[in-house]
C-alpha cells in the first residue's frame, strides 16, 4: 500500500497548488464531503483518470450510481490512507 500511496501523492503534487492544498487540508480535516473539495478532486481524476472532456456520460453515470448507493464504494475505500482513490462523489452540473 506504500506503493500505491506514494503515486497518488506523486499525481497530486503535479496539480496547482490551490487544488494540492484543497485536497490536503480537507483530507486532514475530514471534510472530505465539502464542495472544494469534490471540486478539487473532480480536477486531480480529470488529469489522472479521464482526460476526455467532458467526461463519458458513461462514466458520469457511474459516478451518479455511486452516490445513489455507495454501499460497495465505502465498503473498499472508506478506509484507504489515499482518500484520492474514492470515487468522487461532487457531480456539479451533471446533476443539476
Amino acid at each position: 500500500m506504500t506503493l500505491y500511496v506514494e503515486a497518488i501523492q506523486s499525481l497530486l503534487n503535479e496539480m496547482p497548488p490551490d487544488i494540492q492544498n484543497a485536497l490536503r487540508e480537507n483530507e486532514a480535516a475530514g471534510t472530505l464531503d465539502t464542495t472544494e473539495y469534490q471540486q478539487a478532486r473532480m480536477q486531480y481524476f480529470a488529469k489522472h483518470m479521464c482526460r476526455v472532456s467532458p467526461m463519458p456520460d458513461e462514466l458520469m453515470a457511474c459516478f451518479v450510481a455511486l452516490q445513489q448507493d455507495p454501499t460497495v464504494n465505502h465498503t473498499m475505500f472508506v478506509l484507504s490512507p489515499a482518500p484520492l482513490s474514492r470515487i468522487p462523489i461532487f457531480l456539479g452540473a451533471y446533476l443539476e
